[in-house]
């Protein structure tokens, strides 16, 4: 809206179902070179009448050959559903750059589907339903 307007009602609901899981499990402990390793592993099924099934995981690890020094990683699918805003915020008129979110269906020359840098853009949010392909993320850090 900008500059100060008056938002409009929104109004709506949706029913999602979930099921979800996560693992942690000691493999190695006070070992040589191996203070401690662990593996992690986890999922989450979830449906929602509005946008479908999804399926998010992640795998991911602890290696502490010595005390003091740990080493982990993790790699995760993750994706997003809209808000309730976003699926049934009335249609108004904006003093913004978009009048449609480019990461949920904007067209031409703004559509994640053609154009590159705003599919870049939308996948590295998280938030891109029409890009082709779901973000998936990995992370490696040192000392915890």
């Amino acid at each position: 809206m900008g500059n100060g307007a008056a938002n409009p009602d929104t109004s709506g609901r949706y029913n999602v179902y979930e099921a979800f899981g996560e693992l942690i499990v000691p493999v190695v402990e006070d070992r040589f070179l191996a203070k401690n390793l662990t593996v992690e592993v986890g999922g989450r099924y979830s449906h929602y009448n509005t946008t479908g099934t999804s399926f998010t995981y992640k795998a991911g690890g602890t290696w502490e050959p010595v005390s003091g020094f740990k080493l982990r990683g993790n790699w995760q699918r993750a994706t997003r559903s809209p808000n309730l805003a976003e699926l049934f915020s009335p249609q108004t008129t904006g003093l913004d750059n978009f009048a449609v979110d480019p990461c949920q269906g904007a067209r031409g020359a703004l559509a994640p589907e053609t154009n590159a840098a705003i599919a870049a853009i939308c996948n590295a949010q998280g938030a891109c339903r029409l890009c082709g392909s779901w973000p998936d993320r990995g992370t490696f850090g040192g000392p915890g």
